[in-house]
């Protein structure tokens, strides 16, 4: 953890103040929570992850570029993480900005692939940490001013994530 970011303790389920989590951007720069965290316009983050064999996350992306373009002004920030390609490949770099390009994304997309943690005989990307990527696409929305975590679901519709959204802005 950076001194620009939030004190823990750090957890993973709501409630709980989330970790600065550091990722490889689409185009190939570092990108942590911290750059959210020490965004001053920023009130609420939306974090949602994507598969590329995942139709959910797919039909979200539209939407999510439709909020972020409603409510960047508002504080909302939008950050998708990509863990997997169609064909179960560990997302990278490339994927990332092929993503952003394929959906006209205008806010960041950032490669999560799974990482081997022999000590804990695991296999995880960052944010499977919060939930079973199988079940994807996960949507996780953080108040950037604490980087408490504020919901955190699973599959959740369109329509019941904007609302949270909504509920969530200043």
């Amino acid at each position: 953890q950076s001194d620009g970011y939030v004190a823990g303790p750090y957890g993973a389920v709501q409630g709980s103040t989330l970790i600065n989590h550091c990722f490889q951007s689409s185009d190939g720069d570092f990108f942590s929570l911290a750059d959210i965290y020490n965004d001053e316009g920023a009130s609420l983050l939306l974090i949602t992850t994507s598969a590329g064999w995942c139709s959910a996350c797919i039909e979200e992306q539209p939407y999510l570029q439709q909020w972020f373009t409603d409510h960047a002004d508002d504080g909302l920030r939008i950050l998708v993480t990509l863990f997997e390609d169609e064909n179960l490949v560990p997302a990278d770099v490339d994927y990332a900005s092929n993503w952003k390009s394929r959906f006209s994304l205008t806010f960041p997309v950032v490669a999560d692939p799974a990482v081997a943690f022999e000590a804990l005989e695991s296999n995880r990307t960052q944010m499977g940490w919060y939930y079973n990527t199988s079940m994807a696409p996960m949507q996780m929305l953080v108040n950037t001013k604490t980087m408490q975590i504020l919901s955190l679901d699973v599959g959740a519709s369109t329509d019941t994530l904007y609302q949270k959204i909504q509920g969530n802005l200043p």
